[in-house]
């Protein structure tokens, strides 16, 4: 699979726009529309950056099988709606789980 099928592939999956993906990245959104329509080569960084705001690493990207399950994809799509103090009460929730 190609790049740019990729990137479309896990953009949708996410349900995210390409506004979102640009918001999380640091990809300007007239940028990655013009990756997607396959009118510009992205460098290994901006590869990079849209991995990162992703979250995933670079290998993952191009892995033919994604790291996350369709529950997992479901809950990152609902925490991208919540504001930075809700993702950190979210996050020490997450923590306590992992101790017990």
């Amino acid at each position: 699979m190609d790049f740019v099928t990729r990137l479309i592939e896990l953009r949708q999956r996410r349900g995210w726009t390409l506004s979102d993906l640009a918001r999380r990245s640091g990809v300007s959104q007239s940028y990655l529309s013009a990756l997607e329509r396959r009118k510009r080569v992205p460098t290994i960084r901006t590869i990079q950056r849209i991995c990162q705001g992703m979250g995933m690493r670079l290998s993952d990207f191009f892995a033919e099988k994604e790291q996350f399950d369709d529950a997992s994809l479901a809950i990152l799509r609902r925490c991208a709606s919540l504001s930075h103090k809700q993702k950190m009460k979210l996050a020490a929730f997450l923590a306590s789980l992992e101790e017990d």
